[in-house]
């Protein structure tokens, strides 16, 4: 029979003046010990915090020693197995030293967090002893320094899917009458909730499910968004259910005599939850192994048997949508091939994948580009490389590209022009950020784009011209050289510098859209980076003390370098459109894709907005934050010392 386990951590109180004092991460840790041992049902749950009650005699006091002691006793040996399940919660202060996470307890300095925090490494290790199939972490704590810790990072514990409050930079918020929990433990009990109740989601959809819900109830307490963040040991658990299905078919008490008299119905119920969790174990295994149709025919059954589950297949059918948009088209013949079967173990017809030879490798990207001839062009060389998912080289060739050069006195903008064309815009990853969804074909005209950052010297020759709007300083930031990126500069300096120099040229200058900065950035590919489906240190600025599809770990640098600092460029000829800094979109910021234009023009709110689009990444962002396709935002009045900009100019 199998086994499930959950401890549950919470610290409201802290011994060092140092860290912030929290108000109801006790009351979390409380709320979730009653979820385990009540609403689920777990047959063991221990409960540490402030003034938790002792257990057999040893102290539940959240103190360095007795939790040490728990996780050293009680996870020595294996004792449970595949099928068993453990979680564990913690709601208070982290610390980040040293490229490790610490969870810092009621006696932790955060000045010497090795001698008195508990490293997420070691507790991962020991929880992995107890043999549990399905591990579950969940952090509800900052991931910088703010209103609750000095910040967790982004590490993936192996064997652990491990479910963050809220993404890299953000902090994890508390909300007081009449919630009096933290936000992200009250959406997520809510949720998990839901899954006890028959709305079986998976991890995917229980992260975006959290990533809507959690932003609005933060926003009606008027507290600053956060975006919570699962991160699983291995590609497949996105797809699977967090609950094993030996707590989600669990059968239920029967304590009242209601329950009695609907015993048959209930029996009936749970054979029902019963068949359609089958038929959706089905529906993902078809999709995990890329049998997309297959997955489609599962889910219009599961549809047509059980019209309950309507929101469900609705999602699943989009997903499927989305991925199937980026493979590449099958040709008559392959399709007639893929008419072949195959049973699998629980008797559902799952067609096998094909093999595409070449004459069928057709993708919308290979739609002509449209290039136009610029009056005044020069023609410049570069070099493009490409690497491997391991980051290593596997391809390097010289291209050219027409550029323009726009004289500053003395200094030059050199502007490339980059084709018009069509491109599918949005992450169509396994595993994308709901911001960067729907994914939708884009057409993009042709237009001329700045081949490197502004620079803080090109900043300057522009700050001098005559003012359309709005003052400019000359020297806006101190950080880095001549050459250097500038930065801490606002939305509204980047527009006024455009304005001096469409005034100054003749020409329309601006800000890229967002559409065109994504086109630009990819320049045909769909790859995860221009450059590859891994990032490395050799080609981009960016923190490469984390990891992105693979075991390399590249150098954290931790300073803005210089443009032309990376010799290689994408094959439109950019360089440097990951990392480095942050640049500015003239887009207002969306949270997703929906109802956006596919022309490739700005989306503009109605009104003032305080908020815009940046893109890229910057020096201290981790892989994720600059693929091609990741977005952020920023106030629209903030000097960030990791935002700057590029220009466009349109073609007459």
């Amino acid at each position: 029979m199998a086994k499930n386990w959950a401890i549950s951590i919470g610290i409201n109180g802290y011994k060092f003046t140092s860290l912030y004092p929290l108000k109801y991460a006790k009351q979390d840790a409380t709320l979730i010990e009653n979820f385990f041992r009540n609403d689920v049902g777990f047959d063991q749950v221990w409960l540490f915090s402030d003034d938790s009650p002792e257990i057999r005699g040893e102290s539940t006091h959240a103190y360095r020693t007795p939790l040490l002691r728990f996780f050293r006793n009680q996870f020595e040996h294996s004792f449970m197995d595949k099928e068993d399940s453990l979680w564990l919660f913690f709601s208070g202060h982290g610390i980040r030293y040293a490229d490790r996470d610490y969870l810092l307890p009621i006696d932790g300095d955060p000045e010497a967090p090795e001698d008195t925090a508990i490293s997420l490494n070691y507790i991962s290790e020991r929880v992995s002893r107890s043999g549990a199939g399905n591990v579950v972490l969940i952090l509800d704590a900052c991931r910088i320094e703010g209103r609750k810790g000095k910040g967790f990072g982004d590490n993936l514990y192996e064997g652990i899917t491990t479910i963050f409050s809220c993404k890299p930079y953000e902090s994890s918020w508390e909300i007081g009458e009449p919630i009096s929990q933290g936000a992200f433990t009250h959406v997520l009990v809510e949720n998990l909730r839901r899954q006890l109740n028959g709305s079986y989601l998976t991890v995917e959809q229980i992260e975006q499910d959290l990533q809507q819900k959690l932003p609005i109830l933060n926003q009606k307490y008027g507290k600053p968004s956060q975006t919570p963040h699962i991160k699983c040991d291995f590609s497949g658990k996105a797809n699977q259910y967090l609950f094993p299905n030996s707590v989600l078919l669990k059968k239920p008490a029967q304590k009242t005599e209601s329950n009695q008299r609907n015993r048959k119905r209930s029996a009936t119920q749970r054979k029902s939850a019963k068949n359609v969790l089958l038929l959706k174990s089905d529906a993902f295994k078809a999709e995990e192994m890329g049998q997309f149709e297959a997955a489609k025919q599962l889910w219009f059954q599961i549809l047509d048997d059980f019209p309950l589950e309507r929101e469900a297949v609705i999602k699943s059918i989009d997903r499927i949508a989305t991925r199937l948009a980026s493979q590449p088209f099958l040709s008559t013949t392959l399709e007639k091939e893929m008419q072949l079967t195959d049973k699998s173990e629980t008797g559902t017809n799952i067609l096998p994948m094909p093999r595409l030879g070449i004459k069928d490798e057709v993708n919308h990207q290979d739609r002509e580009l449209i290039v136009p001839f610029v009056s005044g062009t020069q023609s410049v060389e570069f070099e493009v490389l490409t690497v491997d998912a391991k980051g290593e080289e596997n391809n390097r060739y010289q291209k050219q590209a027409q550029c323009l050069i726009e004289k500053l006195n003395v200094v030059a903008l050199e502007m490339l022009v980059i084709p018009g064309g069509t491109f599918l815009m949005g992450s169509s990853e396994r595993k994308p950020l709901p911001n960067e969804l729907p994914t939708r074909w884009v057409t993009v005209k042709p237009f001329l784009l700045s081949r490197y950052p502004i620079t803080k010297e090109q900043w300057k020759e522009i700050a001098k011209l005559p003012k359309v709007h709005q003052e400019l300083k000359l020297r806006p930031s101190i950080r880095g050289s001549k050459s250097s990126p500038v930065v801490q500069i606002s939305w509204y300096e980047a527009i006024e510098f455009c304005n001096r120099l469409t005034q100054g040229t003749g020409y329309n200058y601006s800000l890229p859209t967002e559409a065109e900065w994504e086109y630009a950035c990819r320049a045909g590919t769909q790859t995860p980076f221009h450059f590859g489906e891994t990032i490395t240190s050799d080609l981009a600025n960016y923190d490469g003390s984390r990891i992105y599809r693979s075991e390399q770990k590249g150098i954290n640098r931790e300073k803005l370098m210089p443009v032309c600092s990376f010799p290689f460029a994408n094959a439109f000829g950019l360089h440097e459109m990951h990392g480095n800094i942050w640049e500015w979109c003239l887009d207002s910021w969306h949270e997703n894709y929906e109802d956006a234009p596919e022309d490739g023009k700005a989306w503009m709110n109605n009104g003032e907005n305080v908020n815009h689009v940046v893109r890229g990444g910057a020096w201290l962002s981790g892989p994720t934050l600059c693929r091609s396709t990741s977005r952020a935002s920023d106030s629209a009045n903030n000097r960030s010392n990791t935002i700057g900009f590029r220009i466009a100019r349109s073609i007459k």
